[in-house]
């Protein structure tokens, strides 16, 4: 007889009504970032933070998401395009001396012996 614990069973995820009504969310996938900053501001993406809490809990957080989802949404894209479409550009102009003095050195130097390569 040994004194080794039992193997604990494994937790089988409760039905939930909201999966089967509105199916998975969608998969995180490996695109650009543009693509996944709008899935992260679809509706969906904020119930399923509401996913292994008590049902009444779970329901409050909902429904507290889905009022505050508009302004969510409506301050992502203006924040996505500020960001975009003006941010980017000014650190871009900004930070131009790094780009040139760090910038792609794949160019390979022309051979001293006044060849040219192919």
């Amino acid at each position: 007889m040994t004194n080794a614990p039992a193997p604990r069973p494994q937790p089988v995820r409760p039905f939930d009504e909201d999966q089967e009504r509105l199916g998975p969310p969608p998969p995180a996938a490996a695109d650009d970032g543009f693509r996944s900053y709008l899935q992260a501001l679809h509706p969906r993406m904020l119930l399923a933070m509401g996913d292994g809490m008590p049902i009444v809990i779970k329901q409050l957080v909902q429904l507290l998401f889905l009022l505050c989802w508009p302004f969510w949404a409506v301050g992502g894209l203006v924040v996505g395009v500020i960001y975009y479409w003006v941010l980017y550009p000014v650190l871009w102009v900004l930070f131009w001396p790094v780009r040139a003095l760090f910038g792609d050195k794949k160019t390979t130097a022309e051979p001293t012996d006044g060849t040219v390569s192919g």
